[in-house]
């Protein structure tokens, strides 16, 4: 609510206002006649700044080029014939995309954003999915579609697995470490032929590692939590779809083994 929002001026006295653009910088000013002369009674400013945008050949970036610090951008890249989209990093830092398209949080003027598109005369590879529940102690597993432009079969794909931009394995599959809660899982795929080696596409997941055994959500695993499992068993309380989740069951019932895996976790029998 603006400070003269209930202040009532009546055809003797109008009000007028000004906008002004600056560059980037958008200002409103409204004055009002009075008998003692011209009084400005408000005034406030818009500006933003230009954004840090780098986009490799090959397509082209639609979305805000301009913002105010703390907005939330949309943005999606669209390809020119025989190209995809290999990653998107915010200060170095890779950020996921969804059929080309993503969404920079919390803008700050300092910040970079990169976009790296790759024309496809190499194998490469589309689709890429992470598969499996972010449970630590689980095996998360990479999916893909091998594409060769050349016609050439598949042959020693190279996929590695990163945490916070340190490499924490190699191959199809991962198993999750305590060390990790709370952390997105980054999966790089490399597209191999026999003669060719391909660009390498990179996929962020949009979970994080949570902790197996912790129905609770106390942040550690304790008999508190197989108890809890263990009532869901005799009918005491019901057993939730979030219980079966951190107790990692896939069937429709909870059973003893479960309890068991529960107790094992925490080092108990």
């Amino acid at each position: 609510t603006r400070p003269w929002a209930n202040v009532i001026y009546d055809d003797n006295n109008p009000v007028y206002s000004f906008i002004k653009l600056n560059e980037r910088k958008l200002t409103f000013e409204a004055y009002a006649i009075e008998s003692s002369g011209t009084k400005k009674i408000d005034e406030f400013s818009i500006e933003k700044f230009e954004l840090d945008l780098e986009v490799s050949s090959g397509g082209k970036l639609v979305g805000p080029r301009y913002a105010r610090e703390g907005d939330t951008l949309n943005y999606t890249v669209e390809l020119e014939e025989n190209h995809i989209l290999v990653s998107v990093k915010v200060n170095g830092k890779t950020i996921p995309f969804t059929d080309n398209k993503f969404v920079v949080e919390n803008v700050k003027p300092t910040d970079k954003i990169e976009v790296e598109i790759a024309e496809l005369t190499v194998p490469y590879a589309t689709d890429v999915k992470i598969k499996g529940k972010f449970l630590t102690g689980s095996t998360l597993e990479v999916e893909y579609t091998f594409n060769s432009p050349n016609g050439g079969a598949e042959a020693g794909t190279i996929v590695r697995w990163y945490v916070d931009g340190t490499k924490v394995g190699d191959g199809k599959t991962l198993v999750l470490k305590e060390a990790w809660l709370d952390k997105t899982i980054e999966v790089r795929v490399t597209a191999k032929t026999a003669t060719e080696t391909g660009i390498e596409v990179v996929h962020l997941s949009t979970e994080t590692v949570e902790l197996f055994g912790d129905l609770n959500k106390d942040g550690v695993v304790t008999k508190e939590d197989a108890m809890l499992l263990l009532q869901t068993i005799t009918g005491k309380v019901e057993l939730t779809e979030d219980y079966k989740y951190y107790a990692n069951i896939n069937g429709d019932d909870a059973t003893l083994q479960d309890v068991r895996n529960i107790l094992a976790a925490m080092g108990g029998n």
